[in-house]
């Protein structure tokens, strides 16, 4: 029984640090997507 209890809390982690890897992953991309945006905005400017 204590070994299904270890397992779970495990795999639990695991599938945090999983989805947190992933929205990190997101948020880079927008932040990247969102300084191209900027730079277009520029030019257009100019």
């Amino acid at each position: 029984m204590t070994g299904w209890i270890v397992l779970g809390v495990f795999l639990l982690i695991i599938l945090g640090l999983i989805i947190y890897v992933i929205m990190l992953y997101n948020g880079f991309v927008a932040l990247k997507n969102n300084i191209n945006q900027h730079w277009s905005n520029i030019d257009v400017l100019l």
